[in-house]
């Protein structure tokens, strides 16, 4: 006999099916209305906490190489590899190149705005998904399950990190949790080709923008196994087949690379990671602007890493603990099934563990590269509450609680940064349009065409001013080349601390800028010095070497 509380529910929902049925259509659309106006004010919340920390954020060296190679294409023709060293997957280089030729100069703040649309649409595809994984259940569990999980994402700080910068993280992740959501509606489709072709096509666009997405894949090959419905080998080999098409198709350009530059392209992906592990083992300590920073390198360097500096942090703990508790403890349900629990559990758990993995590759390793898993981790999450709550009405009633008590601790961790939103107020402060009026500042000094040569191409290239191709990477290949021999400097088009002065002479810049890393920059001093440039101090940290023959404008 079913109990009080279970009687009462269960009248609840049979009384509101029932009016839902006796609706008129104008009251279905009202209601339809209220649930997008939800949304959207949820989403543009979001945008704006994102956008928030995209403004606040101050320069990082890691997004020189992206925006330098992006204005070196628009604006001279030259391609990574080929024409300079590049050390990603350059498909981010030409999504950035249309957005600024659409722009103009204000790079970095066109950059971080994308970024930020990408960071806000991961946190609504994550809350989508998990309306959908909650279907069967109650309207309000929906809700507050969709709601739930998404005030655990926003808080994070892996996810905070990683969401204001022009790295390649933000559009990467969006593009494979856009493939596992693809796979997932697939999977329940009579025709699913269209569905896995697609979500093989995002993935290679994936790989594409960041090589370490590839480690994902696995989880979609392993995951096929489990399709819904009969087993037979033709019913796992076509949907591979399909999949793996479309993520062909997608990678394509990268063939073409391989092809025209291939031992650049070799180079930038692959060896330059063993050249980077080399510096650190000589020089383990670098410079983000005038802060040192430390990398972890080996295995158990990263294990360590993880654990003290990632999972140590108490909001990261707490998102540890809950994939720990709601995710894992479900891992083993329906396995033995031919059924969708059972698929949606393996590509979930699966993807996170091949993420996670992902996050490793990099070396040193550094706090952003743990975000890829956390969307993943999010759904795994709910995976798991979904699972719990289909028992007694108590059981969703306890979890419900816990599940709110979770997100209003990961909250508390995080409130400043939403308190630091009125930060979107003070719009000259906003740290991308700081560093372009310095591009400007430097436009003066040197005139509006001029060369300047730095090891942070972005500050130049606010101003429309020209850069060094050998410098587009910025700091990482002048600093990682004495490392290599001169022919192989040659080979790949770097310029470092070992040949700058030769390249220089050959076409000396207007003006050289300085003021990043105290260390690296001494020679770069003292070749302007000795070529007899002027200096002209722009702010607390930076100065432009101006040549003294120049005829300012």
């Amino acid at each position: 006999m079913a109990s009080k509380p279970e009687e009462q529910e269960r009248m609840a929902d049979v009384f509101q099916a029932a009016v839902k049925a006796g609706r008129s259509p104008r009251h279905h659309n009202v209601l339809r209305i209220v649930q997008i106006l939800f949304v959207s004010c949820l989403f543009l919340f979001i945008l704006a906490l994102n956008i928030s920390r995209a403004v606040r954020a101050d320069y990082n060296h890691d997004e020189d190489q992206y925006i330098a190679s992006a204005r070196l294409l628009l604006d001279e023709g030259l391609l990574p590899y080929r024409d300079y060293p590049y050390f990603h997957t350059p498909y981010l280089v030409f999504i950035y190149a249309q957005l600024f030729a659409l722009t103009g100069s204000y790079n970095l703040l066109v950059a971080r705005l994308l970024s930020a649309v990408c960071a806000s649409v991961t946190v609504m595809l994550v809350f989508w998904i998990v309306l959908h994984f909650f279907r069967n259940h109650s309207w309000v569990s929906r809700w507050l399950a969709a709601i739930g999980t998404l005030f655990l994402y926003l808080p994070n700080p892996l996810f905070a990190a990683t969401a204001g910068f022009s790295w390649n993280h933000n559009l990467s992740v969006l593009l494979m949790l856009g493939s596992l959501w693809l796979v997932l509606l697939g999977s329940q489709k009579k025709s699913p080709g269209e569905w896995l072709f697609s979500g093989g096509a995002l993935l290679g666009l994936a790989v594409g923008i960041r090589v370490s997405s590839i480690t994902i894949l696995p989880a979609f090959l392993l995951a096929l196994l489990w399709l819904p419905d009969k087993f037979s080998w033709r019913r796992i080999r076509w949907p591979r087949l399909l999949f793996g098409v479309g993520f062909s198709l997608a990678v394509l350009p990268l063939v073409w690379f391989l092809i025209t530059a291939r031992q650049e392209f070799i180079f930038g992906n692959l060896e330059y990671a063993q050249l980077n592990s080399a510096y650190r083992l000589d020089v383990p300590v670098a410079y983000d602007g005038l802060v040192p920073v430390f990398g972890a390198s080996s295995l158990p360097e990263k294990i360590g890493y993880l654990w003290n500096d990632v999972i140590g942090q108490p909001a990261n703990l707490l998102l540890f603990a809950c994939l720990a508790f709601f995710g894992w403890s479900v891992l083993a349900m329906h396995l033995g099934h031919k059924d969708e629990q059972a698929f949606r559990n393996i590509l979930v758990f699966a993807a996170t563990l091949f993420v996670a993995v992902g996050s490793f590759l990099p070396t040193p390793s550094w706090y952003q590269y743990f975000y890829a898993p956390v969307p993943f981790a999010m759904l795994a999450i709910a995976l798991g509450l979904a699972y719990l709550t289909q028992g007694s009405s108590e059981t969703r009633k306890w979890i419900s609680l816990l599940l709110i008590q979770l997100v209003l601790i990961a909250n508390i961790f995080m409130f400043q940064d939403y308190r630091r939103m009125s930060f979107l107020r003070y719009v000259d402060l906003w740290k991308p349009l700081v560093i372009h009026r310095v591009g400007m500042d430097i436009r003066e000094l040197v005139g509006p065409s001029g060369w300047v040569f730095t090891i942070a191409p972005i500050y130049p290239l606010e101003g429309g001013l020209r850069v060094y191709a050998p410098m587009a990477t910025g700091v990482f290949a002048f600093r990682t080349g004495p490392l290599l021999s001169a022919e192989k400097q040659q080979q790949y088009g770097i310029v470092s601390t070992q040949n700058f002065k030769a390249y220089l002479d050959e076409n000396l810049p207007d003006g050289i800028l300085v003021g990043f890393d105290p260390v690296l920059e001494k020679v770069i001093i003292e070749y302007a010095i000795i070529r007899g440039y002027i200096s002209q101090p722009l702010d607390g940290t930076l100065t432009l070497w101006v040549r003294a023959d120049l005829d300012n404008p």
